[in-house]
């Protein structure tokens, strides 16, 4: 634990600024794109007001958040990336960044990792990063705090958590109000439960189950208001379904799948009691990822692992983007809630990696 409160409290009153651009044209020796980045995961706030990162300096990793109208840098902790690592980190609000961290723990020469869930507020007078989940007296201390399902984008306030405070290793899932570190329970632990999915309107709508080698998924039917076992397969068989996520349409879901001897990615409907399945990614060579990407504006899945925007607005702004800056690859990494502010990593032969902040409104770029 020690080592952890030296993730919370570390940082103190440093700030440090990093610069990601690159001016020179001429073509970069392999040693510039072999080293770690200065910058990586830039993520705006909702409205587009600030955008938080991680900053890389002699091996530190930084957490820092920017506010883009007074351009103050807010530094809200640091990791050595060894002992103590940044899991993730996203915005509740405008002001409020949560993040999830883990540690090593040793206990009779036998080493462990734990996670917690930290919060930073920016509206706060003492600005630091404080440690949100404190079980109870009779509550079982979760090994893991942070494994947030939903981010209820429509609610300013509170987010989804799955966690293992009543029966060790079968987790609840609690309505979690971040700021005051309140939980409500609102679905129980099922037999051999390891994890829960929750859909776009943050509705708890499957559960992940192992049993030994035995593995499977179930799913609340909208239809007729009852669970049901819908995948189910053993350990390391090539018929093993891993579910993505759901898509704005409650019915619609996605799972990652063998497809020729390639893992891809199908949207499955719900609706249909005999859930067909839809190709949406395949590679012949390559097994694609398993990344959904969410237009901010409508909620639905704009994208997955290996194709092209599908949403008309997103193609038209990739267009935009690679015609701004050509001769390069070009990934929109993140996008306010209005649709206005994106923020994207371009690299090239000339350039090892930079992120530049666009807006559409201004009809511009800033490095």
């Amino acid at each position: 634990m020690m080592r952890l409160l030296w993730f919370v409290l570390g940082i103190g009153a440093a700030i440090v600024h990093f610069d990601s651009s690159a001016k020179d044209t001429s073509a970069l020796p392999i040693e510039a794109f072999a080293s770690l980045p200065k910058v990586s995961q830039y993520k705006l706030s909702p409205q587009g007001s600030k955008y938080a990162y991680v900053a890389n300096s002699k091996g530190e990793l930084y957490l820092v958040i920017k506010d883009l109208n007074t351009g103050k840098l807010y530094p809200v902790t640091k990791t050595d990336n060894l002992n103590i690592k940044l899991n993730w980190f996203d915005w509740v609000d405008d002001s409020l960044l949560l993040l999830g961290v883990s540690y090593t723990e040793k206990e009779q020469h036998i080493r462990y990792t734990r996670t917690e869930l930290l919060s930073y507020d920016l509206n706060s007078k003492n600005k630091k990063t404080k440690i949100v989940i404190r079980p109870g007296r009779n509550q079982h201390d979760a090994q893991f705090k942070d494994n947030v399902i939903s981010m209820l984008s429509n609610d300013p306030e509170h987010v989804l958590l799955s966690i293992d405070l009543r029966k060790p290793n079968l987790p609840d899932v609690y309505k979690l109000n971040v700021k005051k570190a309140k939980l409500k329970r609102v679905k129980g632990y099922k037999s051999h439960v390891k994890s829960w999915i929750a859909d776009r309107q943050g509705n708890v709508r499957m559960s992940y189950h192992v049993d030994d080698t035995h593995i499977y998924y179930r799913l609340f039917d909208l239809k007729t208001e009852k669970w049901r076992t819908v995948f189910e397969h053993e350990a390391f068989s090539k018929d093993q379904i891993t579910v993505l996520g759901f898509d704005i349409d409650p019915h619609i879901f996605y799972i990652k799948a063998i497809h020729n001897d390639k893992s891809s990615i199908f949207k499955v409907d719900s609706s249909d009691p005999m859930l067909p399945r839809t190709l949406v990614s395949h590679d012949p060579d390559y097994d694609v990822g398993s990344y959904l990407f969410y237009s901010p504006v409508s909620g639905a899945v704009a994208k997955v692992s290996g194709s092209e925007y599908w949403d008309e607005d997103l193609k038209a702004l990739q267009a935009s983007v690679d015609q701004a800056l050509p001769d390069a690859q070009n990934s929109i990494q993140d996008i306010d809630n209005r649709g206005n502010s994106y923020i994207v990593y371009s690299e090239s032969k000339t350039d090892s990696g930079s992120y530049l902040l666009g807006n559409r409104e201004k009809i511009q770029f800033n490095i």
